[in-house]
């Protein structure tokens, strides 16, 4: 969010009037999507890896049989240690993919964020161009057609009172 901030504070020193182009909006949201993905395809991956761990601890290939079972020492019964990770694991894989489900659903919501507001910001730049285009019509008055034109208005208030005043001069004789 500091990044997308800064970005939009340096767009904004360097055109003041300017409203950002929608062009650099996907750029701004570019690194977030890339993080997501990046994450998503982490956690499938490691998603994989355990699939792989609890299929290979799940059947012995050789004997045809289960490697996953009990151990009976006298007359207490003991879960066999590859149980107790196999469960650690299924209890991990539960995890990611409810991460994933969440990380997929936030995509989501974004995506339609971002086409829900799209027409809103292409209709925001069209005004940013308008107003762009009006404020480089107006050009700053220097100093010195500022303090001429203070100079005119101050003549024409003396002659406007100078005015007034005859009036009522007249209106009183």
């Amino acid at each position: 969010m500091s990044t997308l901030e800064s970005n939009i504070a340096s767009f904004r020193s360097q055109n003041p009037l300017q409203p950002i182009p929608f062009e650099l909006f996907p750029e701004f949201c570019q690194s977030w999507i890339e993080n997501y993905y990046e994450d998503k395809e982490a956690v499938l991956s490691q998603l994989s890896d355990f699939k792989a761990q609890t299929n290979h601890l799940g059947e012995d290939p050789v004997k045809g049989e289960s490697k996953i079972g009990e151990t009976k020492i006298g007359k207490q019964t003991k879960p066999h240690p590859k149980k107790v990770k196999l469960s650690g694991a299924m209890r991990l894989y539960g995890r990611i993919s409810e991460d994933c489900i969440k990380l997929d659903r936030g995509l989501r919501m974004i995506r339609k964020k971002m086409e829900r507001l799209e027409p809103d910001v292409k209709e925001l730049e069209v005004l940013g161009e308008v107003l762009g285009k009006n404020a480089a019509k107006f050009v700053r008055p220097s100093a010195k057609k500022m303090a001429q034109k203070v100079t005119e208005l101050e003549q024409m208030e003396k002659e406007l009172l100078n005015v007034v005043l005859e009036d009522n001069e007249e209106e009183v004789k």
